[in-house]
């Protein structure tokens, strides 16, 4: 699990890692659970020179055979048999694949891992919790670990955030 907070570049970091893959012959699907997300990482991925390619019903676009998909995972949790060879899977807000054997993130992996592998799966999130069950990494969770995690005051120390700010609310 890589853990960004809000605002600190999800799509940027997706995008590095799908053309580290490609450029070493890899294949990526990148899964979200809203249209909104996917073209946003689309989008990032396109300013990089990446051609990905969308599978989304809400968009009206089935691409399955681009090197990067991006693809919603309402679209497509029962379809991985159809994008074929696929080494790397980035999942952006990650914590809402559930603990459990059930749900669709779980289906489409179980299903690509069949016929892919060793096909390597990374988590994005701001949240790496889920308020049901705690953390979404460790022993039987999808991830291992948090390999990467950046911290909100290093980030606004960096200028990559700005500073909290509040303004006090008028009373009565």
């Amino acid at each position: 699990v890589i853990v960004l907070p809000t605002g600190a570049g999800k799509s940027h970091v997706i995008s590095g890692l799908a053309q580290k893959a490609v450029a070493a012959n890899g294949r990526v699907i990148v899964l979200a659970h809203r249209k909104e997300l996917l073209t946003q990482n689309a989008e990032k991925m396109r300013s990089i020179s990446l051609s990905p390619g969308i599978n989304s019903a809400g968009l009206r676009l089935r691409d399955i055979d681009s090197d990067v998909i991006c693809a919603g995972i309402q679209s497509v949790y029962n379809k991985a048999a159809h994008f074929g060879r696929r080494h790397l899977v980035l999942i952006d807000e990650s914590h809402l694949v559930p603990s459990h054997d059930a749900g669709m993130y779980r289906q489409f992996l179980a299903e690509l891992a069949e016929i892919n592998r060793g096909v390597f799966c990374v988590g994005l999130t701001a949240t790496p919790y889920r308020l049901d069950s705690g953390r979404i990494y460790g022993k039987d969770e999808i991830f291992a670990a948090i390999s990467y995690e950046a911290k909100i005051p290093r980030l606004i120390a960096d200028g990559f955030l700005c500073p909290i700010t509040s303004e006090a609310a008028e009373s009565e």
